[in-house]
């Protein structure tokens, strides 16, 4: 069945403000889904300030193929104008997320159908339109799923918090497996990815400032003890990016609350989705499970169950390999990855500082990056922050990093 011959109702209306080539991708799905006649509608959607690398859209398709009535739910992610930061590149970290959704995806399930993981115990993934491009992610619609986002203004649930680690786990695991099942693919596909962030002046000044804004809040005698670091946070940064750790997986790169999705039952969690792959890179599993505590994690959360958390993610790992006939201790054994989470627990304080902008930021103050460089930003730190930002130093005082 040819393009022409199907019939739009208010593809052109629903669709005339995106791109050429985005519309072009959404009218091939429409014909590859069989569609002889559909209702087009779109939508936009907030990101609550949760991200400012792309414009969120809902897209829904209805109508009627030779096989019956028919309703798709697309989510659309379309790359956002970045005219004045050159630390990221747009195209680049979109790449990278068509790649772990049309390449990635299938390794994941081939290895995990061949290993016979029952599906409560799998690594899960958003389903993927081939038509993702480096300009716009296309995926299913997990709202329709019965899938919703976490307010990253809000405090998590230890459950949220469990299930989130769990998967992390998984996801770090299959890189394990892919080293071992697949060596040229890990070789060829993984390895080479790097952390897809310049670290160019415009970007040291940005963390600079963040960090300098966020630590304004510590009375004198504290605020000292953390501006004697602050040199030294580019550098701390760059170095656990790209370091030769002993143990090496696929990093998400950028695990914290709002990148992740929750299906509840009766107001309880039973499931979560990681998302958002742009910031991939081959490191150290360790930086993603620091990142996620000190991204998302609030003080009576990390001083009740850090320890809890901690060992749950190794025992997840340990649990997931051995579907795969791989013992965790000849991997990463339980001493190495304590010892590589003592080493680097500072790479918290600097995670916890920075990204203090991006978690508690209001909506209304995000930056036009199609007009404001990185050095140019504001933050202006709210109540909520100033506290988060207390409570993290003074964890890390506690454990005697400070």
């Amino acid at each position: 069945m040819s393009l022409q011959s199907t019939h739009f109702l208010n593809l052109e209306k629903s669709l005339n403000d995106f791109p050429e080539d985005l519309r072009k991708a959404l009218s091939k799905i429409i014909t590859k889904e069989g569609y002889v006649c559909c209702n087009v509608t779109k939508r936009a959607l907030s990101t609550k300030g949760g991200n400012f690398l792309g414009i969120l859209h809902a897209v829904d398709i209805k109508g009627t193929t030779n096989e019956g009535e028919k309703e798709i739910n697309i989510f659309v992610k379309q790359a956002n104008i970045m005219n004045k930061i050159n630390a990221i590149s747009i195209a680049d970290i979109y790449s990278n997320e068509v790649y772990v959704y049309s390449e990635l995806a299938k390794v994941f399930t081939y290895l995990q159908n061949e290993a016979s993981i029952p599906d409560n115990e799998r690594f899960k993934m958003a389903n993927s339109y081939n038509e993702s491009n480096d300009k716009a992610i296309i995926l299913e619609n997990l709202v329709t799923k019965g899938y919703k986002s976490f307010n990253r203004l809000e405090v998590m649930s230890l459950k949220f918090a469990e299930l989130s680690v769990e998967q992390l786990a998984k996801f770090h695991g299959l890189s394990f497996v892919m080293q071992r099942k697949r060596p040229d693919f890990y070789e060829k596909r993984i390895k080479n990815k790097k952390w897809p962030v310049k670290f160019d002046s415009d970007w040291n000044v940005f963390i600079t400032n963040i960090c300098n804004k966020a630590i304004e809040v510590l009375d004198s005698k504290v605020q000292g003890k953390v501006k004697k670091l602050l040199p030294t946070f580019g550098e701390t940064y760059r170095r656990y990016l790209n370091d030769n750790a002993p143990v090496w997986v696929l990093c998400h790169g950028d695990v914290k609350v709002n990148n992740i999705m929750m299906k509840e039952i009766n107001s309880e969690i039973t499931e979560v989705m990681l998302l958002d792959y742009q910031f991939i890179y081959h490191g150290c599993p360790i930086n993603d499970f620091i990142y996620f505590i000190f991204s998302s994690t609030d003080q009576k959360l990390r001083r009740e169950h850090l320890g809890h958390l901690k060992c749950l993610y190794y025992e997840s790992l340990k649990n997931f390999l051995e579907y795969f006939n791989m013992d965790v201790e000849l991997i990463f054994p339980r001493k190495l990855f304590e010892q590589i989470y003592e080493d680097r627990l500072d790479y918290g304080l600097l995670i916890g500082l920075y990204l203090s902008y991006f978690m508690f930021v209001p909506e209304d103050e995000l930056p036009d990056t199609e007009n404001i460089a990185m050095a140019d930003v504001v933050f202006n730190p709210s109540d909520k922050c100033k506290k988060w930002v207390r409570e993290l130093i003074d964890d890390f005082i506690l454990w005697g990093y400070l």
